[in-house]
């Protein structure tokens, strides 16, 4: 801002516009004395400033009495008089041509377009085109072994397009696949990728022989020779795998429970149980005693069937075999092989007709829990 504009300023009191009419004026390097008049209004400022900045002699706009409106029909009077507007029609001629060859130009671009689009249709509709797909899920979880089949997992396409999924495979490892699906109209293609979560939550198998067995006091109890099968539906495990919480005592009578469990490398647990009877066998006969005693019933059995027949009409009886149960007498194996052995001889001895009786140990779970009576 100059000096003279400056003391002007402080010498009158204008407005914020007049003020600045008369700074772009100062900025122009325009005589400013001519606008200086505060009773100008910015509007005729602006007019007395228009004027000068064409060359034209500001004096006859110079007078606050001709409002703006006249003084800018003076100045478009005074700039035709003095050929100020050969430049400006000029410039709109100018103008005027560019926005001929502008039209020109769209015109011609606009032509080739449609041409070339006429002459591709087909390629170009394509292009143009959507390539819908649209997944159930971005991911799934499936167990090992488990089929999957890839096409339950497309929620949309264009059926007017080539759909591509994924071949069907055996899914053999524990981890996430990545397969692809895509869409194609022949020029654009959309793909959309598809987890599979491969996990294994199923517990292994252990079977045992038996889920019970009965044993003398002080007789060997080994857990390991009760396993009968060990199976994984994904790792190779076997009998040794096998991890035993055995708690049996076989010298302290009572009932135990021999834990086995099986874990596979992901988790999962397979757990079965063996229940074990300790019984201790009476002093007063052992197992041989037993065993005697069913050879000397047997053997008065056979002199009963060396027997004459001397009844010719054999009794009605019920041969039908017959089991005596140790725990019916109190756990006394010589109790209830004595029993047993009462029982077919009063069958043998109240027939006349040709049968055999015989005692065989009833066996339960791999122990002997009583005897059967068998006739022949």
């Amino acid at each position: 801002m100059s000096k003279k504009l400056d003391e002007l300023f402080e010498t009158y009191a204008y407005d914020a516009r007049q003020k600045t009419q008369l700074r772009l004026a100062d900025e122009k390097g325009l005589d400013i004395s001519k606008m200086k008049d505060p009773r100008f209004n910015w509007e005729q400022m602006r007019e007395i400033s228009l004027a000068m900045e064409y060359g034209l002699n500001p004096d006859t706009l110079c007078d606050p009495e001709i409002n703006a409106e006249s003084m800018e029909k003076i100045r478009y009077s005074l700039m035709d008089q003095q050929s100020v507007f050969e430049d400006a029609k000029e410039e709109v001629k100018k103008k005027r041509t560019k926005r001929i060859s502008l039209i020109i130009f769209t015109i011609v671009c606009s032509s080739i377009t449609c041409i070339v689009y006429l002459m591709n249709k087909d390629t170009v509709d394509k292009y143009i085109e959507p390539v819908p797909l649209e997944l159930t899920t971005d991911r799934v979880t499936v167990e090992y072994g488990e089929d999957i089949h890839f096409m339950d997992y497309v929620k949309y396409y264009d059926k007017s397009q080539q759909l591509t999924i994924p071949l069907n495979q055996k899914l053999n490892k524990i981890k996430d696949y990545k397969f692809v699906y895509s869409v194609t109209n022949g020029v654009k293609t959309k793909e959309k990728t598809l987890i599979v979560s491969v996990v294994d939550t199923a517990k292994p198998i252990i079977e045992l022989t038996q889920s019970e067995i009965t044993l003398d006091s002080g007789e060997q109890f080994t857990p390991k020779d009760y396993i009968k099968k060990v199976e994984d539906n994904y790792d190779q495990l076997s009998a040794d795998n096998v991890v035993i919480k055995n708690t049996v005592d076989t010298n302290k009578d009572g009932d135990y429970e021999v834990e086995y469990q099986l874990k596979d490398q992901h988790g999962n647990v397979a757990i079965s149980t063996l229940i074990v009877h300790i019984r201790t066998v009476p002093q007063t006969e052992d197992n041989t005693a037993v065993r005697n005693k069913e050879d000397s019933t047997v053997k008065k059995n056979q002199e009963q069937r060396d027997k004459s027949n001397k009844v010719e009409t054999p009794k009605t009886i019920n041969v039908e075999p017959k089991i005596f149960y140790i725990k019916d007498y109190n756990y006394d194996l010589s109790a209830c092989n004595q029993a047993a052995s009462n029982y077919m001889n009063q069958v043998l001895n109240s027939s006349n007709i040709n049968i055999n009786g015989y005692i065989e140990p009833y066996q339960e779970n791999g122990g002997i829990v009583g005897y059967t009576v068998l006739f022949k």
